[in-house]
């Protein structure tokens, strides 16, 4: 038998229930603290493994077919630039976004680093991004890239994207990249982000899969050689690229640029809410442990069995 929050009579106070209501306004419906915390399910999405589920998709869809208006592109430029293909034929992708718009990738299929170093500075000085609002992959010949980026060409303070760092919220998230991916799928529920109409991209978030890590279940992503297998050779690099790109207008979780979410949510705090509940939990553990280390327990009954008050 499944119980919600509405069979827990403990979890329907104004506060908690306002601490829920943040936490669907915060991280969505398919995040597993509020499908465990209010829905009572305890798996990950719908149980399917797919990182973009069907209403992602739907949200994803709108997006695409949302107008570019000036006051949409109203705002910082950002970016994501893959340069670390994982096989032969990967073209180097850079995704750049003008306020709440994304512009049609940027490719080439150029191998000489220098020349593909100079190809993004100049497209990214075309676009005004600023070196800080850049996100490119530091791995493998990332690093090279950036550095050629950096000191040939001046384009100094680039936001050097490590896929592995570690997640701000280590009991979710295995990496930064997973961590970031589901930030960045929320922006299409909490804000009207333009998408351009991109077919390999829409595959990409169709055919992107999630695994379980470790005894505490943390997301990762696929790792793309697996990806590939399962998908003829393509690896989803579009995907990755778009959520470099849109990582920076992503909070915790939450649009930057989305103030009546932020307002909803105004006076939730998830750091302090987990604080919480663990030091709950760390008492209630030492209360056992004091019980069992003292033998107060079975004082108590021994005392009852006598006829006295205990």
């Amino acid at each position: 038998m499944m119980v919600n929050v509405e069979g827990c009579a403990h979890l329907l106070t104004d506060e908690k229930l306002k601490e829920a209501d943040a936490v669907k306004a915060q991280m969505g419906e398919n995040h597993k603290l509020y499908r465990s915390m209010v829905l009572g399910k305890f798996t990950a999405g719908d149980g399917d493994d797919k990182l973009y589920e069907m209403r992602d998709i739907e949200a994803v869809v709108r997006a695409m077919g949302r107008e570019a208006t000036p006051e949409r592109m109203e705002g910082e430029a950002h970016a994501g630039f893959d340069v670390s293909p994982t096989g032969d034929g990967d073209d180097k992708i850079i995704y750049v976004a003008k306020g709440k718009v994304v512009l049609p990738p940027y490719r080439t299929s150029e191998d000489d680093t220098v020349k593909v170093a100079k190809w993004a500075v100049d497209i990214l000085k075309a676009n005004n991004v600023e070196p800080r609002n850049c996100r490119v992959d530091n791995g493998g010949a990332g690093k090279v890239i950036i550095d050629m980026m950096e000191g040939i060409f001046g384009y100094r303070g680039i936001d050097r994207y490590t896929n592995n760092a570690t997640a701000r919220f280590r009991a979710d998230y295995w990496d930064r990249a997973a961590e970031d991916a589901y930030g960045v799928k929320q922006l299409f529920h909490e804000t009207d982000i333009v998408l351009p109409r991109d077919d390999r991209l829409l595959e990409d978030m169709k055919t992107r899969r999630v695994v379980e890590m470790g005894d505490h279940k943390k997301i990762k992503l696929q790792p793309k050689k697996k990806h590939r297998a399962e998908n003829n050779g393509k690896s989803p690099d579009h995907l990755d690229t778009l959520t470099m790109c849109l990582s920076g207008r992503v909070k915790h979780g939450m649009a930057r640029y989305s103030p009546e979410v932020r307002k909803k949510a105004h006076e939730y705090d998830e750091k302090a809410m987990r604080g919480k509940h663990f030091a709950e939990k760390r008492q209630q553990d030492e209360n056992a442990a004091r019980i069992g280390r003292f033998g107060w327990g079975k004082k108590a009954q021994d005392l009852r069995a006598m006829g006295h008050k205990s």
